[in-house]
């Protein structure tokens, strides 16, 4: 991990957002950006202007971090977030985290779509994240000790908070609707699964695939903060299909996404 850039990304984000005491820090994933347009912004920044992001390049990812003020309490909202496919290393991969630990955050919420491998769960369905496995074939906190990536040997008995999933399962029930509990599996990307993979992964426990949300949630974890992962079924992992059909599903549940993001944010304050 270079150090030298993530600590120059958050000098610059400083700079930016001069006097900033966000609370919570919200990674928004494929089609979660739109769901959060609310609150009064009180800075932005394009990822363009923080060395160690740059533009994303998946359709979906708006790539702009905000300062914003949401039911009075500030929060750092990252609308898009970088991949590991993407090639760019790690570093641009874990820095919503590693920004938010800095800042002084106590909580992450890291949301993204995924591929349903539980047969039951169908495109529009929320799971709430409670474990996942990271099959991504590398880690963020590999390499030498670093205090500011958190202790040598990170305990990851409970990398998401389970009050905060309650939280999550309990607004989207008060909006209607059902939120599943599930398993979250990381793949490197940026191929879809094969039928194969996907069996392989139901045998190891996943319930939901995707190519994001572990490395953030990992290091988040390691240096204390209280993880929240929420993810929407888009479509069925191992099916045909494509990234437009996933941005279409996403479409379609918006106002539900909207009303569980609105509602946790403000039991959170």
């Amino acid at each position: 991990m270079n150090m030298d850039i993530l600590k120059a990304s958050v000098a610059c984000v400083r700079r930016s957002f001069h006097g900033s005491a966000p609370k919570v820090a919200l990674v928004l994933g494929s089609g979660w950006s739109a769901p959060l347009d609310q609150g009064r912004t009180l800075g932005e920044m394009d990822y363009d202007a923080i060395p160690c992001l740059g533009a994303p390049g998946v359709e979906g990812h708006r790539g702009r971090l905000f300062w914003r003020e949401i039911d009075g309490r500030e929060h750092l909202v990252f609308e898009g977030r970088r991949h590991w496919y993407e090639g760019q290393g790690w570093e641009p991969t874990v820095f919503p985290a590693f920004l938010a630990a800095d800042l002084g955050c106590s909580t992450l919420m890291t949301t993204c779509a995924a591929g349903a491998i539980r047969e039951s769960l169908n495109p529009g369905d929320l799971v709430v994240v409670e474990d996942h496995i990271n099959a991504m074939g590398g880690n963020p906190l590999a390499g030498p000790p670093c205090p500011e990536l958190g202790p040598r040997f990170p305990d990851q008995a409970r990398v998401y908070a389970p009050d905060l999933r309650e939280i999550l399962i309990e607004e989207t029930a008060r909006l209607g609707a059902t939120a599943y509990r599930g398993v979250y599996a990381a793949v490197a990307g940026p191929t879809y699964e094969t039928p194969a993979e996907v069996r392989a992964l139901r045998t190891l426990g996943a319930d939901i695939v995707g190519m994001s949300m572990v490395p953030e949630a990992m290091l988040a974890n390691a240096r204390g903060l209280r993880v929240a992962g929420l993810a929407t079924v888009a479509n069925k992992a191992g099916e045909s299909g494509g990234h437009e059909n996933v941005l279409k599903a996403m479409q379609r549940v918006r106002p539900l996404m909207q009303g569980v993001l609105s509602g946790f944010l403000k039991r959170l304050s």
